[in-house]
């Protein structure tokens, strides 16, 4: 079999949708190493439901909130943590309660200042980058720059707010009352999927899990329109398209971006909170659990990871979801619900998988071979190729008669590639 028959093979993939209540992704036909279970079942469940089915040991992994546990969470079930959503503090450019912008930056300090006591799934930190951001250390002294800023006391401003997310309202009514139509300030929950989401549930660039590009996604419609295209063409698509000498300039490049967006104070991320998912540790229950840093068990590592205690190589993972299953189930309009995302990451059979905490890719029974040549010489691109879009992954045609200096080959591992 040729090198181009083998990576036709490995890169097919099936696609099947179920029932909207139950479905299963089995791979009980041929042998995969990667995975352990045979056969994967998902199941729509409600967080109550979830609890009692855990008690049973009948459920391996609940996806979603924490289960409605009445007696305490049971001793043989394990939580693992990961960002669920960052929290967003905006201001109305209709009100005319702040319309400065140092006035606007005093008052964001005051309200997570007075915002200081917060559940133990909410975690207050007035900067887009946090510590489940592979980038977070490059941003480390702007994090406890940012602290310092928080004014001791919260503000005395009558102000009226708006909340979004069950959390986010959780932590505005803690202090203030809700008024959606003449609001001054919106505290808005954004779940870090959904910065994540254009490429529907497939693989992203490498970059979709940084910080700088979170925090370009969530505050860049707050500057003016003129400052937000320049602050794209200056510094997102030279990140976005690798415009940049060597690490030390891009490090600059991606400061200088989150500096951009967070100086007028129009929106700003203010915290995060954490998505705390269980699973069943006992003796017939799963080990081998990888968690990814912001997606959480719903991740293809976990799928590819994870064992059975009782059957090591063999029978059936149970997983719960409280999500409805409603994305389209085909690999054009996407595998976008939780349901479907654990369903394409089980079948997709990617080259590549996100590394669990960074933005680096794990192969994925593959090897990539890079060869270079000169601009002169190069390799002629094909007339049918399609090139990603740099910011959103769209696939565009290239043109025609065009050349790449470097040609990136996708070898089985083990299979050696002909010269």
């Amino acid at each position: 079999m040729s090198r181009l028959a083998h990576v036709m093979l490995l890169c097919s993939g099936l696609c099947a949708a179920g029932t909207p209540a139950y479905a299963h992704a089995s791979h009980g036909v041929v042998h995969i190493p990667a995975f352990y279970p045979h056969e994967i079942s998902i199941e729509t469940i409600s967080p109550t439901a979830a609890a009692s089915e855990f008690k049973k040991n009948a459920l391996h992994v609940y996806l979603g909130p924490e289960p409605h546990f009445t007696e305490g969470v049971p001793e043989h079930l394990k939580p693992v943590e990961s960002l669920e959503a960052l929290l967003v503090l905006s201001f109305n450019p209709a009100s005319k309660a702040i319309e400065k912008k140092e006035d606007r930056c005093a008052a964001a300090a005051g309200i997570v200042a007075a915002l200081a006591t917060p559940s133990n799934d909410v975690v207050l930190s007035p900067y887009p980058v946090t510590p489940f951001h592979p980038d977070y250390l490059q941003h480390l002294d702007r994090v406890e720059e940012a602290k310092t800023r928080v004014h001791a006391q919260a503000t005395s401003r009558a102000l009226k707010f708006k909340a979004q997310g069950e959390r986010a309202k959780a932590l505005v009514q803690s202090r203030w009352a809700l008024d959606s139509t003449k609001w001054d300030v919106q505290l808005e929950e954004v779940p870090v999927f959904k910065l994540m989401s254009s490429w529907g549930g497939r693989l992203g660039p490498p970059w979709m899990k940084e910080g700088w590009f979170h925090a370009y996604r969530l505050l860049a419609s707050g500057i003016d329109e003129p400052e937000q295209k320049w602050v794209a063409r200056m510094f997102y698509r030279r990140l976005a398209q690798g415009e940049y000498k060597d690490a030390r300039e891009q490090l600059d490049l991606q400061r200088r971006l989150v500096a951009n967006l967070v100086q007028t104070c129009n929106r700003m991320v203010v915290g995060y909170t954490l998505r705390r998912e269980y699973y069943d540790d006992s003796y017939t229950g799963v080990e081998n659990i990888a968690v990814d840093s912001q997606l959480g068990l719903n991740s293809p590592v976990f799928v590819r990871a994870v064992k059975l205690k009782d059957f090591p190589w063999n029978g059936e993972l149970r997983v719960g979801t409280n999500e409805k299953l409603e994305a389209a189930w085909n690999p054009v309009a996407g595998f976008t619900d939780p349901a479907g995302r654990l369903i394409w990451s089980s079948i997709g059979d990617q080259a590549l998988l996100p590394f669990p905490t960074n933005s680096s890719w794990i192969p994925n029974r593959v090897e990539s071979q890079v060869e270079t040549r000169s601009a002169e010489r190069g390799f002629q691109v094909a007339r049918d190729a399609f090139v990603p879009e740099a910011g959103t992954g769209t696939l565009l045609p290239v043109e025609a008669g065009k050349k790449s200096v470097s040609l990136c080959t996708c070898v089985p591992m083990g299979i050696q590639s002909e010269r």
